[in-house]
């Protein structure tokens, strides 16, 4: 009884038919690899099967179901349209490649965008330039780059340019840009005040007592500071010795 149960339950079950393995990139693409068909780690994974005509497996091989081999041919064209300049993406639909793949690819055989230019380290980039940098010339440079990806049918990078476009042309970031000019003081405004400091020393001075030392040199630097804001140059001479002749004279001429 118990036999005849336990064949039963075995026939109602399905049948197993293929088996496999998911394997994920570092770029999250996945892939279903059947038992009997495993990429392999070689550097020559990626070529045609010996014997092959540089064509990609044809639909039925089991290959198709997970993992495919692309055929040489295939990966020169998309190289060459992915170094000409045209968006990964682009390329991956057009050979039916996947994004992970070809990234990992270009990164693993060093493809180099005629697009991107070449950056080389400036010696003078350790030292801090103050000059601010021209919003404007950036902005024409970026709407340059722009035109130059319609023209070349570059959909994906010209929306990115577009974009960095709008962003540099933002009427907030270019007022922010602006260098603030310091108004000019009013020369009337400037005057009058200096008169007024110079009274104040004077009341100070003249409310002095006679034992105040600490007050006379409290006066003496004001005065000193007030002269050099007033006279930097020098124009002003401290020497009273003429003066004090002139008066002298003045005193015994009768």
């Amino acid at each position: 009884m118990d036999d005849a149960r336990e064949a039963y339950w075995h026939e109602g079950e399905p049948r197993i038919v293929a088996s496999g393995r998911w394997q994920q990139d570092e770029f999250g693409d996945t892939t279903y690899i059947p038992d009997h068909v495993r990429p392999s780690t070689a550097a020559g994974a990626d070529d045609p099967p010996v014997g092959g005509d540089l064509m990609d497996a044809p639909a039925g091989d089991p290959a198709s179901d997970g993992y495919r081999v692309r055929s040489a041919r295939t990966w020169a064209a998309a190289r060459r349209d992915y170094l000409a300049g045209d968006a990964a993406e682009a390329v991956c639909a057009r050979y039916d490649l996947k994004l992970g793949t070809l990234r990992s690819r270009a990164a693993r055989e060093g493809w180099r965008r005629s697009d991107i230019e070449d950056v080389w380290p400036d010696p003078q980039d350790e030292d801090a330039d103050p000059t601010p940098p021209d919003l404007t010339q950036m902005a024409a440079q970026a709407l340059m780059r722009l035109n130059r990806a319609l023209q070349r049918g570059r959909a994906v990078e010209a929306a990115s340019w577009l974009r960095t476009w709008r962003a540099l042309t933002d009427p907030a970031l270019l007022a922010a840009a602006e260098p603030k000019v310091e108004p000019t003081p009013d020369p009337l405004a400037t005057l009058e005040q200096d008169l007024q400091e110079v009274a104040a020393v004077a009341r100070d001075a003249a409310a002095l007592s006679p034992d105040d030392h600490a007050g006379r040199r409290a006066i003496e630097a004001r005065m000193a500071a007030l002269k050099t804001r007033l006279d930097p140059e020098g124009r002003i001479s401290d020497d009273s010795d003429e003066l004090d002749s002139v008066f002298s004279e003045d005193e015994v001429s009768p």
